[in-house]
């Protein structure tokens, strides 16, 4: 015939009953606590996301300054190195020219002291 079954006593069941419920209450207290925290964090998320943001763009604003200052260096430094350059072909023109000049003045003044030497022999 058939297994006998044990069942449990009314006693039994009142106490799986009992450990139950206050399993569910630990329960209910760690999501209770959990929902806190998460609407805690819920809350702070957008300030953090606000300052982030701010940082964000306080940082671009900065960075676009110093870009803008180094534009302008550059153009700067451009306008220079290109009126150098002219001057510096100026320059050039005037050392080639100045160079000319001495060498006509050193022909001239050997000339002269060609002169002064035969001056001094044809005088007594």
């Amino acid at each position: 015939m058939g297994a006998m079954v044990d069942y449990a006593t009314r006693q039994e069941l009142n106490e799986v009953r009992d450990d139950l419920k206050r399993d569910i209450r630990g329960v209910v207290v760690i999501v209770e606590r959990l929902e806190s925290g998460m609407g805690i964090l819920a809350e702070g998320l957008p300030s953090v996301r606000d300052g982030s943001r701010a940082d964000l763009h306080a940082a671009e604003d900065r960075l676009t300054a110093r870009m803008n200052v180094i534009e302008e260096v550059v153009r700067q430094s451009s306008t220079d190195i290109r009126e150098n350059r002219e001057a510096i072909r100026e320059n050039a023109a005037a050392i080639r020219q100045s160079r000319e000049a001495i060498g006509e003045l050193r022909t001239e003044l050997g000339a002269v002291r060609a002169d002064v030497a035969d001056l001094r022999r044809r005088t007594p």
